[in-house]
C-alpha cells in the first residue's frame, strides 16, 4: 500500500516536470498538461475508492495491470517530440482507464 502511494507521488513529480518539457505547440502543451492532470486523477480515484472499501481484491489485481498501462502512458508524456495525434490518443487511453475505475468505484463492498 505505502509503495503504491510513494510510486505515485514520484509519478506525480515526473507529471509536473513534464510541464517543463512543454511541446511546441499552444494545442500540444495543453494537451499534455490535461492528460497530466487526468492522469494523477485517475490514480486519486482509486485510492479514495480503496480507502472507502469500494475495491475487491479481485480488482486490486486488476489494477495492477492498469497501473502498467498508467506507467506507459506516464512514459509516453515525457518523451520528447510527441505529437498532437500522438497526445491525443493518450488522451483516450486515460480516458479509458478512468472509466474502468469509476466502475471499480461505483461497486459498494
Amino acid at each position: 500500500m505505502s509503495r503504491l502511494v510513494a510510486a505515485m507521488s514520484a509519478l506525480i513529480v515526473v507529471m509536473c516536470s513534464v510541464i517543463a518539457f512543454a511541446a511546441p505547440s499552444p494545442q500540444l502543451r495543453q494537451c499534455v498538461q490535461n492528460n497530466n492532470a487526468s492522469h494523477a486523477q485517475v490514480w486519486q480515484m482509486f485510492i479514495q475508492a480503496r480507502n472507502r472499501g469500494n475495491i475487491s481484491p479481485a480488482e486490486q489485481q486488476q489494477f495492477r495491470a492498469m497501473e502498467q498501462r498508467l506507467n506507459a502512458i506516464k512514459q509516453n508524456l515525457s518523451r520528447g517530440g510527441l505529437t498532437l495525434p500522438e497526445c491525443q490518443r493518450i488522451s483516450q487511453e486515460i480516458a479509458r482507464e478512468r472509466a474502468t475505475v469509476q466502475r471499480m468505484a461505483a461497486t459498494r463492498r
